[in-house]
């Protein structure tokens, strides 16, 4: 399912492991066939006698439409998946979301493979997206069409090019259901599940070569039970019931049958006639069903009846009993529950505080239908008394995981209230707003420092499952003289929740962790407990050493945040937002950044290895240092920027605009700057060494040193580091070059039509 998503993301992982699974596999099929090919003729007595085939090995020609039935395959897979892989590499405009039907098929390769969830493509080119779909369906309709060959005809397309036939024992035609045993559960089903069975759970698990290995090794000793059987049918024959032999045999079995009196060798073996030379019946065994036992044995059936009566009549009557009891007690409970949830609001009513604040902790500590949760909001949206709207917000803390969709839904709605509240200057009811607000703030806030594993029922998520959802709940950082208010979780985990649109602008997470194992306890695996930060507000927030590897934030908003050693790798930040983020040593490799801004950050030191920067933003963006080997920056924006130092080897950098940079000491090798601006760019001492620069535009570009004499004469030996490294470099199709670049290009031994020979 999804061939060539799971081959994309195979290709990723275990390239060589996959390699060598492969040759093992092909080495493996070709010492079954040959052994076959070269294994004594089937016993005369058990099959029909075939007249030999003057043509070449059975088992060579076995192999030849074999390898001719996986190329077809092969080729309806791969070459759409390459191409439209080559098309999505180069296409510059918006992508879009991956087709439903590949989305899904690569839903279900992940589930399978235990892929990490960030590693799935979430957009594409359209044509990406065409051609994807071409090759789903392609090998799935060339598969069903040659199934449907083999069962009805006894011959694929190549079987059939290469004179071979699959039939039953008696010669007729496979079958569907025959085809499907022999297929579906001998050649693939059980030696993939034995496989699978012994990665998943043998300690293998996640990595995918090893099950590509185990899946090779399984196939070949299935094929191996060939080997065993006198008559060279292996185990996926021997539950289909066929055998492979020549196409000329099916012309010998119209023949004179053979005598009667001949003795079969294998009793369990009868080879049955074509309907064209005998309409004998093969007469059929004596057996003894359940109604001739009942017939001969009439006293022990009627014993086993009445025995049996009496047994389901007790189980039936006792169990109903069982049922009664355990639905009274239900009752009664529910009814002592709610006869104190009655006395405790009564309690509630009463005018003296502290028996109000005592009936509020006593509700929070119910554990019934969750009634008690609802009447504790309820009141917390609607209380005026600060010493009773702290008790309600300890309650609501202390009432458990149940609370927290309340709580989310509460707060919420006091916002809205708020918001409507700040027009005026009705201080004591703004004020009073604003301390409903914040319990319900602070409730929540307790609550997610349990962990997600805590409020989660059963301590399980299933990837699938809804999530805890806090979408647009408000934990904005508040600096009220009265009622401040900034959100404290540092160190937390905060992995499996929705926090899609939630404002945490101000909050403290040094440390926290939004990403985790899931059951089986493997980080990068498909279960993993990943938050969605889509849409929220981060701004100002502290995510020092934050670990959001693979965590969706698109569109999400950390303007001013701090990121410092954070982790973003394989994340999808499409549209993000870091204008005058501070983000040190921050990790952004594998990740999606397509049109994110970066305008007036400071990432010095910063990974973006192998990520998406098509389209960003980064005016004024502080780079000392940074890592963008092998990135895809094509029409980004870098004007005015520090990028010194900075490594973009093999970086895609075609139509950038990296005009006013600073990129002195910065390396280039063999990056891609077609059609690159380069106006008043600093490269003093950056290395080119292979870059393509065809139609970039060098206007007024620094490629050495001033001349330290103060001369404005050119430097035809500049210090040694300090001046850039061109030789070889092909300046022939660049714009604006001026006199003295020329000069200095010639000189260092670059390649231009002004140099001459």
């Amino acid at each position: 399912m999804g061939v060539q998503i799971a081959t994309k993301w195979l290709q990723r992982a275990k390239t060589r492991w996959l390699g060598r699974a492969t040759l093992v596999t092909l080495w493996g099929n070709l010492f079954f066939l040959v052994m076959v090919s070269v294994s004594p003729s089937p016993d005369s007595q058990s099959i029909p006698q075939l007249q030999r085939s003057p043509r070449k090995s059975l088992g060579l020609r076995r192999l030849g439409a074999w390898a001719v039935e996986m190329g077809l395959l092969g080729i309806t897979t791969f070459v759409p998946w390459a191409v439209g892989q080559a098309v999505n590499e180069r296409y510059t405009g918006r992508p879009v979301r991956l087709n439903g039907i590949l989305a899904i098929a690569e839903d279900s390769t992940a589930k399978a493979l235990a892929t990490p969830q960030q590693s799935r493509t979430l957009t594409v080119a359209p044509l990406t997206n065409l051609l994807w779909s071409i090759g789903l369906v392609g090998p799935l309709t060339l598969g069903a069409t040659q199934f449907y060959l083999l069962a009805v005809r006894g011959q694929t397309s190549p079987k059939r090019w290469f004179g071979v036939r699959l039939s039953q024992v008696d010669g007729r035609p496979p079958g569907i259901l025959r085809v499907l045993l022999r297929e579906g559960v001998g050649r693939w089903g059980v030696p993939g599940a034995i496989a699978y069975g012994i990665w998943r759970y043998g300690g293998a698990f996640p990595d995918v070569g090893l099950l590509a290995g185990l899946t090779a090794l399984t196939l070949v000793v299935e094929g191996g039970t060939a080997l065993l059987n006198r008559r060279g049918r292996g185990l996926r024959d021997s539950l289909g019931g066929t055998w492979a032999h020549d196409t000329e045999a099916i012309a010998v079995l119209g023949g004179p049958p053979p005598p009667a009196e001949s003795p079969s060798a294998d009793p369990a073996f009868v080879p049955s006639q074509p309907a064209t030379q005998s309409n004998r019946l093969v007469p059929s065994e004596n057996r003894q069903g359940l109604w001739l036992l009942m017939r001969e044995y009439p006293g022990a059936a009627i014993v086993t009846a009445v025995v049996g009566g009496m047994v389901l009549v007790l189980g039936t009557f006792v169990g109903t009993q069982v049922y009664v009891q355990q639905q009274n007690l239900t009752y009664a409970l529910r009814e002592q529950e709610q006869q104190l949830l009655k006395d405790l609001v009564g309690q509630y009513s009463q005018s003296a505080p502290d028996e109000r604040r005592g009936a509020i902790m006593a509700l929070g500590s119910i554990r019934g239908d969750r009634s008690d949760i609802v009447l504790l909001v309820n009141l917390l949206g609607q209380e005026e008394d600060p010493k009773l709207v702290e008790a309600l917000q300890q309650a609501l803390s202390a009432a458990g995981p149940e609370a927290l969709g309340y709580l989310a839904n509460l707060n919420r709605t006091l916002k809205t209230d708020l918001d409507s509240l700040s027009v005026g200057n009705n201080t004591p009811e703004q004020l009073a707003a604003r301390r409903r607000f914040r319990a319900s703030q602070r409730a929540l806030t307790k609550l997610l420092r349990l962990g997600p594993r805590s409020l989660e029922t059963g301590g399980d998520q299933d990837p699938g499952s809804e999530k805890i959802d806090l979408s647009k709940v408000d934990f904005s950082q508040s600096n009220h003289p009265q009622l401040p208010f900034r959100l404290a979780l540092g160190g937390a985990d905060l992995s499996g929740l929705n926090l899609r649109s939630v404002l945490l602008t101000g909050a403290e997470l040094r440390g926290s962790r939004f990403r985790n194992v899931g059951n089986d306890d493997q980080l990068d695996t498909y279960d993993d407990w990943v938050t969605d930060l889509s849409g929220a507000g981060l701004s100002e927030a502290d995510l020092t050493g934050a670990f959001l590897s693979g965590v969706p934030l698109r569109r999400t908003n950390l303007g001013r945040a701090t990121v410092n050693r954070a982790d973003f790798s394989g994340g999808d930040l499409e549209g993000a937002n870091f204008s005058g983020a501070q983000g040190v040593s921050a990790i952004f490799e594998r990740s999606q950044l397509f049109q994110a801004s970066f305008t007036g950050a400071n990432f010095g030191k910063g990974n973006f290895q192998n990520a998406n920067l098509q389209g960003v933003k980064g005016t004024r963006f502080q780079g000392q240092d940074a890592v963008f080997t092998g990135a895809n920056l094509r029409q980004s924006t870098w004007r005015d920027a520090n990028l010194s130092r900075s490594q973009l080897d093999r970086a895609d950098l075609t139509q950038i605009d990296l005009s006013q940079t600073n990129l002195e000491g910065a390396t280039f090798k063999s990056a891609w700057l077609q059609e690159a601006n380069l106006t008043g760019a600093n490269l003093t001492g950056a290395d080119l060494t292979g870059a393509q620069l065809s139609g970039a535009n060098f206007q007024n570009v620094t490629l050495f040193p001033a001349n330290p004499n103060g001369s404005s004469g050119f430097v035809e030996k500049a210090p040694t580091g300090t001046s850039a490294q061109v030789r070889g470099v092909d300046f022939s199709q660049v714009k604006n070059l001026d006199s003295q670049q020329l000069t200095y290009l010639c000189t260092q031994g670059a390649i231009h039509q002004s140099c001459g020979s």
